[in-house]
């Protein structure tokens, strides 16, 4: 109509809508400044650890015994990333495939065992790399009898999961 001014206010999103585009802003918040953030002062702290271990090596000599906290720094930051690596993919996943692509395809909320399953299989396969990799421990064995616990459940629980589903 000729006399009408045109309205320019966007509709209000729902409360869904906010929360969803809130944890996304949090999660890329977290990603590019907080985890940065938290590795630099963890850095730093290692540097001057290692330093007073100098430091105290070089005024008493070898009274003090100070290998053990030098020597495992390199290790405790390796196991570290791999667990900020785990958590920042496990938030990855929760908010941009579980929030956001799974209730588009399917048009309904990805069940929460659905999400703890992923989740638990991140976090075991930054564990089993820090395992075998880092710390050069044998876990075949682990693997082993953790498929044939999983193999004997499944088989147990085949008749009440085809009930349920």
């Amino acid at each position: 109509m000729p006399g009408q001014a045109l309205s320019t206010r966007q509709p209000e999103m729902s409360v869904h809508e906010r929360k969803r585009r809130h944890r996304k802003l949090f999660w890329l918040f977290w990603l590019f400044w907080l985890f940065w953030l938290f590795w630099l002062f963890g850095v730093l702290a290692l540097l001057l650890l290692m330093l007073a271990a100098d430091l105290l090596q070089d005024r008493f000599g070898d009274a003090v015994a100070l290998s053990g906290p030098a020597g495992c720094t390199g290790t405790v930051t390796k196991v570290l990333l791999y667990a900020a690596v785990a958590f920042l993919l496990d938030q990855g996943l929760r908010n941009f495939v579980w929030d956001v692509a799974y209730p588009r395809l399917t048009g309904t909320a990805a069940p929460g065992v659905l999400q703890g399953a992923g989740s638990a299989v991140i976090y075991t396969i930054a564990t089993l790399v820090v395992l075998t990799s880092i710390l050069k421990l044998d876990t075949g064995a682990v693997l082993i009898s953790t498929g044939l616990v999983a193999g004997v459940l499944g088989v147990a629980m085949q008749n009440t999961i085809s009930v349920t589903v």
